[in-house]
């Protein structure tokens, strides 16, 4: 790697001030009175005001909407359960989609779509009638609103129409790539139990027909809901006939027979739903069982990605997008969204490798589209651009790149290297963007801009609205350090009492690291049994462990004592370890001015919980010097450890650190001046009713200056504290669930170390920190 193009600056924008981008700042700075001045301190204002921001979108987009919402978002509600979003808006994503707030020509192209050998187009009223009559035929055969609807498609204009179709009418549209195998189609299509199949009868990759036939009616006898399944002849490709498998199924029809029966005339009424109302469902990758259902509803895919296309990427009515990917990926869903900015869609199926050219190479073809279709933002993988780059292809020499403005790179990080090629081979005056986002989001988190520089292996910016940050693994942020760490948005709002969050984000870090170590410690050892010093070696090695299991187990539970001053409890029921019998020190002259919770310490010097981890690191050393934890293992177990003591001592820290008396004693002055001297500025104007004003007032700020007092110490016995011992009983339960299954394991034999049983209720049971 050349890491001399690392932050290089590579490119600037040249008129900022045309940008979409820029004309949304100044729409702020005039609505909202602020002066920003660039793209971060638009950043800055949108995560710090975000009904302001979301609204200020919705508005400069040009959202349609049958119903106008109440607000954006309430910004003190938690973020959990998630608080509506434009709450009673009424609105139809495919609406949207459609009649876009640029209203292009009717007889404009909104879709090119091309593959391998061919190219056609498709203009906005011919994608309008298209979408009208396959609605209303998906109506006939049964679907309404909240049914499902599934693709099993390739990325052409039948699929487009077909989830346009699916939206309007109010159901809810999934799409899987034909070149998903059957088992792992039904993995995800079975969970949603779909009404209605659209499917391809044919595809074309690299130069060969793949029939698709047999797929399909495998699927088709594993949904036994189905009503009807439509089959698109996309492909006309000789040698291949549908006839037998048409024959097979009564449910199964060509496209052209499922929409024959629509009366000519009908018209599409959208249907006017709930702003959240679900639109699509996609699923997670698979890779820890079955993939997962991922839910997203209209009003979040739509102003989200309008706020992506026009207001970060600046693309105009008439625009043209290529987007290489299937309808499987979420980047097909922020592809079409597109349409609503009243951009011209370019859907391509088939090899980025093709048509070959005279010398029998493929590495131009994608940008040869670019050039005949005028293409104007190209969206890839940044393995394809790295695959130019290994062969050094002459982009801009070959073919005329001058209508293209933007390359947008994701699936992986783009490597500086290549950032330097896109510039050197495809032109210096493109708006390169390695954009960061996910399939749980359907959007991205870091994004392109229109008014900032391009640095060589960076992410051009954060995006609006999205308050992104550098996490290490203890929730410490380091966005300001330049270390590594994980990309974690948060929601943060004024109401938020940083003494609570961070004694119950300490907690979480000691929980975590206990069951990280815990499971660890279970899953070495029970492999270990066939040592060289035979059985009762290995007896006594379990020993050792399940013993280290309790202690780390006693750590949380003396944790909660530590900070609750519970001297001489016991640290768990059924473990040996228990506190020393140190004598609590009270000083009998101040004692009655403390709070509770600071009337003693523990006289033995250093904390218990200190003392247990001690035991903890000794066992580590151990298994490490016996063989059973490798270097790497051993060392990545330490740093939990270290972070168990860390956030031990930030939770002291925060119960020992409290409201200084004077303050305290100044607080309660000013407070009891304010109520003498207020009755006396109101009692001239309003007689009586100063009295009720007054009282009013009075509660009021009585009121705070308490939730200040009670919020001072998190780790009390208050029921709006943190609920410690809830916390820490669920985790003994859990832990000892994993101990069971490990005895169980071992006097077995058995190598397969699987919870089950008992310890089922690991998987939904409930503690003051979430759902584990």
């Amino acid at each position: 790697m050349d890491r001399s193009t690392i932050g290089k600056l590579l490119w600037r924008p040249a008129d900022p001030r045309s940008s979409r981008t820029f004309e949304f700042l100044r729409a702020v700075e005039n609505e909202h009175h602020v002066t920003l001045t660039d793209y971060e301190a638009l950043r800055t204002w949108s995560i710090q005001n975000p009904n302001a921001f979301w609204e200020q979108v919705w508005h400069f987009t040009g959202i349609r909407a049958s119903r106008a919402f109440e607000r954006a978002l309430d910004e003190d509600e938690p973020m959990f359960p998630r608080p509506d979003f434009f709450k009673n808006a009424r609105l139809n994503f495919a609406e949207n989609l459609l009649y876009p707030a640029a209203e292009p020509n009717e007889d404009s192209i909104a879709v090119f779509e091309a593959n391998e050998e061919a190219r056609t187009s498709v203009t906005w009223r011919q994608l309008r009638e298209r979408v009208n009559r396959c609605a209303a035929a998906m109506q006939l055969a049964g679907a309404k609103v909240g049914d499902r609807a599934a693709g099993f498609v390739a990325n052409h204009s039948n699929a487009l129409v077909a989830m346009l179709a699916t939206t309007a009418i109010g159901a809810i549209w999934t799409a899987i790539s034909p070149d998903t195998g059957v088992r792992a189609v039904l993995d995800r299509i079975e969970q949603i139990d779909p009404i209605i199949l659209f499917a391809d009868h044919a595809v074309m990759y690299n130069g060969k027909v793949h029939d698709l036939q047999d797929k399909v009616k495998q699927i088709i006898t594993h949904l036994p809901r189905l009503r009807a399944a439509v089959m698109f002849e996309t492909r006309q490709v000789g040698g291949l006939d549908a006839e037998e498998l048409l024959q097979s199924t009564q449910i199964l029809h060509r496209y052209s027979q499922f929409v024959a029966a629509v009366s000519e005339g009908n018209r599409l009424e959208f249907a006017q739903l709930p702003a959240d109302h679900p639109v699509y469902i996609l699923y997670s990758s698979g890779t820890t069982g079955n993939p997962k259902c991922i839910v997203h509803g209209a009003i979040g895919t739509l102003v989200e990605h309008k706020k992506e296309h026009d207001i970060q990427c600046s693309m105009r009515a008439g625009d043209r997008l290529f987007y290489f990917t299937t309808c499987t990926w979420m980047m097909w869903h922020w592809l079409v969204s597109a349409l609503a900015t009243g951009v011209t869609l370019v859907l391509y199926d088939g090899s980025p490798f093709r048509p070959l050219d005279a010398d029998g190479n493929g590495e131009l073809a994608m940008p040869k589209l670019i050039a005949e279709l005028g293409i104007t933002h190209f969206g890839t993988s940044a393995k394809y651009l790295s695959l130019l780059e290994q062969k050094d292809v002459k982009v801009k020499e070959a073919v005329d790149m001058s209508k293209l403005r933007a390359i947008y790179s994701t699936g992986s990080p783009l490597a500086p290297s290549t950032f330097e090629y896109v510039y050197r081979r495809f032109g210096r005056d493109i708006n390169l963007g390695s954009i960061s986002g996910g399939t749980d989001i359907i959007s991205c988190f870091g994004i392109a801009s229109q008014i900032s520089p391009v640095y060589g292996g960076e992410i051009q910016v954060r995006g609006l609205g999205m308050a992104i940050e550098a996490w290490d693994y203890q929730g410490k942020e380091l966005s300001e350090t330049g270390e590594p760490g994980d990309l974690v948005c948060v929601f943060r709002n004024q109401t938020s009492y940083n003494r609570f969050w961070d004694g119950r984000n300490h907690l979480s870090a000691i929980i975590t690291c206990v069951r990280n170590l815990s499971r660890s410690f279970l899953a070495c050892s029970s492999t270990h049994k066939d040592t060289a010093q035979g059985r009762s070696a290995w007896q006594t090695a379990r020993a050792d462990t399940e013993r280290t299991i309790r202690i780390l187990i006693a750590i949380l539970y003396a944790t909660k004592n530590h900070l609750r001053a519970e001297w001489g409890a016991d640290i768990i029921p059924g473990t040996a370890i228990n506190p020393h019998t140190g004598n609590p020190t009270i000083v009998p002259e101040y004692s009655d001015l403390l709070p509770p919770g600071l009337k003693g310490f523990d006289d033995h010097g250093v904390g218990l919980p200190l003392e247990l981890t001690f035991f903890v690191e000794q066992y580590i050393k151990r298994q490490f010097d016996n063989g059973v934890f490798h270097g790497p293992q051993a060392s990545q177990m330490q740093v939990q450890l270290n972070t168990i003591t860390d956030a031990f001592g930030r939770m002291e820290t925060i119960r020992l650190t409290s409201i200084p008396v004077a303050l305290l004693i100044h607080q309660k002055q000013v407070l009891a001046l304010f109520g003498c001297v207020l009755p006396f500025a109101l009692v001239d104007e309003m007689g009586w009713w100063a009295v009720f004003i007054v009282s009013l007032v009075m509660f009021t700020l009585y009121g705070i200056d308490g939730i200040g007092n009670q919020l001072e110490d998190p780790f009390g016995f208050d029921r709006n504290d943190i609920k410690m011992d809830a916390i820490a009983e669920d985790i003994r339960e859990e832990i000892f669930a994993l101990l069971d299954e490990w005895r169980r394991v071992g006097e077995s034999g058995s190598e397969m170390f699987i919870v089950k049983g008992p310890g089922a209720q690991l998987q939904m049971r409930r503690s003051g920190l979430g759902v584990r």
